[in-house]
């Protein structure tokens, strides 16, 4: 990398490629001599920074930064971008976290960055094309309602691989042309999408942000959540994935699944007018629909995709895209996004799928089979219902709106409820697939005290997340492949503990938040002989409470016990087989005496 320091420069390139950084400190003054392009941005730094009070003066010169341009100062000193006429080529990450504009203090405004230029912004070279991430225009240090202003702005998939601009401050303004054009050399469809703010989640929030540009150009470039003016939008290959205004889209078709046994979405060799006809059509768009059948290919690859309705009936075939159990940040990518109104009754083996659509209510009723991921994020208020039973190997997420399963059954490895949406499990089941369980998180509304939680990881530890005074129906365990440990992060009323685990010989540990109280109505759980179950707190020394709500006393065995206070007095029998570790209160290590009263526990 080069850092200049204190005082006036010129930079020669005389040809010549860079790596890393241009680091411009406070009160340095560079202007370029010539042309000046970057190979490889610094590993997780920008490819321009510039401190308060620094100017970068291209002279009029062609320019490629491989990373990002920061912008390093307070609200009064930030460092000035004088572009001139020069052509700008910002070549992101294509993470979710990255962005073309970081460390932004203040607005970007025609001050801090001058000229007539034309900002260019691509996926980095490197980048693999089986490959799809977002990138946020611009980073803000602090504040709300930002804004950006630029002169020509245009977006672009230099490769085969969907490119998706993520999100931007309250408005984008483009006092010139605004280009965003898709990979579509080849007889394919690699879009851009503009999406409001999906951040690094995939879904959509329900606020819209505006986009006002003097002149469009627009060309396979799916937009959502955008409010457009200041010139009449429309193009080629417009996808609506909803929520938006202000721009013309393509009109809506249907399409047809057809081809040899593998094929990708992407190419129009998949894609023909009729069941079974002459491949050679259009990709589908988010606002067509989409109908694979007994003609259609055997295995579909995609990285991001959509379409208003898909049916699936006669196809028995499977999506192949990106796997993964971990719900890391590729949750924002290779997603099916299903926008339509109508209810989806489909085959989604193996997808990753996003339902966004914006009618306020939808039936999703997979097929039997498990896919990748699934994100419920309408971009209004929606209730989504099962119609059958979900099972997905990575991630469930609710962002926006409720989700309620009735009597149906999830089972997923990660579960999200997110704040501001709603989970209602009904007299349904939220247990794992196969591959276990990691962490489920209830930080929106739930409703759980109908349900029921059957945990049953497949790994060592496992965990729930959620905001204090949740009520479970039935908290069923069942380590059934390997020992584990469930914590369980918040205070809550759990109507009936279950074990499950009594069949198997693996060990169970429960750990419970220090300081935080569990109201339990039936305890129906113990250790077996040489094989003792445990519970215990987070915090070495410090009390969770048990409070029993039922009827009789607690009576269990085979447990190792500490840090725990037990409530009311003279209920919780954990009987002579159990440990009592160290620092409880409450607990009878013994049975309780004869003579009648209902017991809950056995196996001891």
């Amino acid at each position: 990398g080069i850092i200049w320091y204190n005082g006036t420069h010129t930079l020669t390139s005389a040809g010549k490629q860079f790596c890393k950084y241009l680091y411009l400190q406070s009160n340095s003054n560079l202007t370029l001599a010539d042309e000046f392009h970057q190979i490889v941005g610094g590993s997780g730094d920008a490819g321009l920074k510039l401190v308060s009070t620094s100017v970068f003066n291209t002279n009029n010169y062609n320019v490629t930064i491989n990373a990002r341009i920061d912008f390093n100062g307070d609200t009064t000193n930030v460092g000035i971008c004088n572009f001139g006429t020069s052509t700008i080529t910002v070549k992101t990450r294509q993470t979710p976290f990255d962005y073309v504009f970081g460390g932004v203090s203040t607005n970007i405004t025609t001050s801090i960055i001058t000229g007539n230029y034309t900002l260019v912004v691509e996926p980095w070279d490197s980048l693999d094309t089986t490959q799809a991430g977002s990138n946020r225009l611009a980073y803000f240090t602090n504040g709300s309602g930002r804004t950006i202003t630029l002169h020509n702005l245009t977006i672009q998939a230099a490769m085969a691989s969907t490119y998706k601009i993520s999100s931007w401050p309250s408005t984008l303004t483009v006092n010139g042309t605004f280009t965003v054009t898709g990979h579509t050399t080849g007889s394919v469809r690699y879009p851009v999408m503009i999406l409001a703010n999906a951040g690094t989640s995939g879904g959509f929030t329900t606020t819209a942000k505006s986009i006002s540009a003097a002149a469009v150009s627009l060309n396979a470039v799916d937009f959502a959540g955008v409010t457009a003016s200041g010139t009449t939008w429309s193009g080629t290959s417009v996808g609506n994935l909803g929520l938006n205004s202000g721009i013309t889209f393509t009109t809506a078709v249907t399409r047809y699944g057809v081809g040899a046994d593998t094929q990708t979405w992407h190419s129009t060799s998949m894609w023909s007018t009729s069941s079974g006809g002459a491949s050679g059509a259009s990709v589908p768009l988010p606002q067509d629909t989409v109908i694979l059948n007994a003609s259609s290919p055997s295995t579909i690859s995609y990285i991001d995709v959509g379409c208003a309705t898909l049916t699936t009936t006669g196809w028995s075939g499977t999506f192949s895209t990106r796997s993964d159990q971990n719900g890391d940040y590729i949750m924002n990518t290779h997603l099916l996004y299903i926008t339509g109104s109508s209810s989806t009754t489909a085959r989604l083996h193996s997808a990753r799928v996003c339902f966004c659509n914006t009618s306020s209510t939808k039936t999703v009723s997979p097929d039997a089979g498990s896919i990748q991921s699934c994100i419920f994020s309408p971009m209004q208020t929606c209730t989504f219902t099962l119609g059958s039973s979900l099972t997905v190997i990575g991630e469930t997420t609710i962002y926006v709106g409720t989700l309620s399963v009735g009597s149906q059954t999830i089972s997923t490895y990660n579960f999200k409820n997110s704040t501001g949406s709603t989970f209602n499990l009904g007299t349904g089941v939220l247990t794992s697939p196969s591959t276990g369980m990691n962490r489920w998180d209830f930080y929106g509304t739930v409703n759980l005290s109908s349900g029921t939680l059957a945990v049953r990881p497949s790994n060592t530890s496992a965990i729930l997340y959620g905001n204090d005074g949740i009520q479970i129906g039935t908290l069923s365990l069942d380590p059934h492949l390997t020992d584990l440990q469930l914590t369980i992060d918040f205070a809550c009323t759990i109507g009936a503990l279950v074990d499950k685990s009594s069949s198997n010989s693996y060990k169970f540990t429960l750990t419970l938040k220090s300081g935080k109280t569990y109201n339990i109505g039936s305890w129906n759980w113990s250790g077996r002989v040489g094989n003792l179950d445990t519970i215990n707190s987070t915090t070495t020394g410090v009390q969770h409470t048990l409070n029993y709500t039922g009827t009789d006393v607690v009576e269990t065995g085979y447990m190792n016990i500490r840090d725990s206070a037990a409530t009311p007095a003279n209920t919780w029998y954990a009987g002579a087989t159990s440990t009592n570790v160290d620092n409880n209160t409450g607990w009878i290590f013994a049975s309780p005496s004869k003579g009648g009263g209902l017991f809950f526990g056995s196996n001891f």
